[in-house]
Formats: structure tokens, sequence, C-alpha cells
């Protein structure tokens, strides 16, 4: 079990699917749970849908336009579902392309059957560096690494030991294109935790598109380290709300490493209840898995998320509970 919890105070708030289809009975979903709170910490709220002013002449047009107008609308509310839930929980690509100055500070402590308990406590800085029309940011980090290239272990990034935790990262990261559909940037830094540091560079891609009620993203991250050589990693997510208050995501994920052989690959179905403006679930079921020796899974992993805001905006409690079958 793995229990967290998470400070973090930025100058705006902190916002975090192909298995088979599921029939949707509600496309209002976490727009509308969100917006119930504090202004700041809820979704842009949709224009309302109109008809567009056309002439009587014209009934194929108007038609038209109006389809548009519903198109749009849908859209509009299934990204900002998926913005709020990414940033309700902090995910990764949420910390990368968020362009606001932040400090997170995460106490954890965690606790394995027939082990102790492990307490770590890490942080994590983001400066948006404004005379850069906020396209360069520095890091400073304590924890694993952010673009998340490390090895496959489900079970290790729940919380138990994992020497990327020891890392100190310094980075620069610039970005060429950063809108809601597309993000293009580069990041440079230093890995210190031995002499001497490990230099490492590379670019990361993320393009989003709209498919009738799905919203799908591609991923892909590239780096080369000094001490490891090149590293990639693709991934897609496929996401989509369910009947209010459920939000569905499917996420294949690919690494490769010049230093190992064979390729690492991994897919995890999640489920997202928000009970409130302040309290969400998070169900998963995740398969890891590699090319060699065979295809089979190499760890299978259950996990049941629960997550609240406490007292102030940027103060989060956090339990994990997950069985291990390996």
């Amino acid at each position: 079990m793995n229990t967290n919890i998470i400070f973090s105070r930025s100058c705006g708030f902190i916002f975090i699917t192909f298995l088979f289809l599921i029939t949707v009975s509600d496309l209002t979903v976490m727009a509308r749970s969100a917006a119930a709170a504090d202004p700041d910490l809820s979704p842009p709220a949709s224009e309302p849908f109109q008809d567009a002013e056309i002439s009587e002449d014209a009934p194929l047009e108007r038609y038209g336009q109006a389809a548009d107008t519903f198109q749009e609308t849908v859209s509009e509310k299934l990204v900002t579902s998926a913005d709020w839930l990414d940033s309700f929980f902090r995910d990764e690509r949420t910390e990368i392309e968020e362009n606001k100055t932040n400090l997170r500070i995460k106490l954890s402590s965690f606790f394995e059957e027939g082990e102790g308990i492990d307490f770590k406590a890490r942080a994590r800085l983001r400066l948006v560096l404004p005379r850069f029309e906020d396209k360069l940011h520095i890091v400073f980090s304590g924890e694993s690494d952010e673009d998340g290239t490390d090895k496959i272990d489900g079970f290790n990034n729940l919380g138990s030991d994992d020497d990327s935790e020891k890392d100190i990262n310094l980075s620069l990261r610039y970005f060429f294109r950063s809108v809601k559909k597309k993000n293009i940037s580069l990041r440079v830094g230093l890995r210190v935790n031995e002499f001497p540091p490990v230099i490492y560079a590379g670019p990361r891609f993320s393009v989003s598109r709209q498919f009738d009620l799905w919203l799908i993203r591609f991923t892909q991250n590239i780096r080369y380290f000094s001490d490891d050589g090149w590293e990639t990693r693709s991934q897609v997510d496929f996401e989509r709300p369910l009947s209010d208050p459920l939000f569905f995501r499917t996420s294949i994920r690919g690494s490769w490493f010049e230093s190992d052989h064979g390729y690492f690959y991994e897919v995890k179905n999640a489920l997202y209840q928000v009970l409130d403006e302040d309290r969400a679930l998070e169900y998963q079921f995740d398969q890891y898995l590699e090319t060699r020796p065979s295809h089979q899974p190499d760890q299978i992993l259950l996990r049941v998320k629960y997550r609240q805001r406490l007292w102030r905006k940027w103060l989060f409690f956090e339990v994990t509970v997950s069985p291990r079958r390996p």
C-alpha cells in the first residue's frame, strides 16, 4: 500500500483508452462535476450551443454549421474532462506541458506484506522564465524522471525501492510549439547520482486528434544518455467520457533501450470516478510485457487509487492499494 501527501503550490491550479467500445449516455462528465467548486480549480465551461444565423434559402449550410458547432462542443467537453483528470491526478503529460511555475513536495510511505515500511520525501521545482515568452522551463528534481523512460516496472512505480528515485535531475526544456493539440519540445539535462554526472538530451513530440467520442493522443520521446546510449518511448492513449461521473482511458506504451535486448511494452486500462470536486478514484489494470525471451506478461498489476484535496487547493492526500501477481 502506498500513501502520499503532496504539497503542490503553483501560479494556477494543478490540474491529471482500445480494448472495447462503450456506449455513452452523458457527455457532460467531469466538466460539470468540476465546475461546482472553486472557479480556479474548475475546467472552463463550454459555450452554449447556438444555431448560426443563416438564411432560409440555405438549409444544407445551416445544418452543416449546426453539425460543426455540435462537434466542437463535444470535442471541447472531452478535452476538458481529460485535462481536469490529468491535472487532478498529476499525470505525466500535465507535469511536462503545464506552463506554470510550481513547487511539488511529496511525503510518501510504502508498505509491502512481509516487508517493512519505507518513508520518502521528494521534491520538484519548475521555473517558467517569462523573458523567453514562457517557452523555457528550468526543472530541478529529486525524484524519478518526468519523461518516464525508465525501464518498465509497475510495482516499483507504485512506490517501492527504485534507484532512479535517488537521482538528482537538473534540466532545461525549450518548447518550440505548445498548443492544446500539439506540443514539441527539446530537453537537455544532467542526472547526478555518481561522478561523473550523466548528460542527456532529446526531443519530445505530442499530438492529439478527436474521432467522434474518442480522443486519441500520440506521444514520442527520444533521448540520448552519455552512459547508456539511446532510449525511445512511444505511447498512444485512447480516452472517452462515460456516463457521469466516469471516464475511461487505455494507454499502450513501448520502450526501447540501446543497452538492453528486446522491446518493453505495457497496456494500461484506467477507469476514473469523480466523487466530487475534491475527491476522485482511479481503478487501474496494467500488463507489462517484453519481447525477450517471450511475449508473455512479465507483470500484471491491479490497483485502486484514492485522491483527495485537503484544506487548501495545493494540498492532496493519496492512497494506492495493489495486490501483486508476478
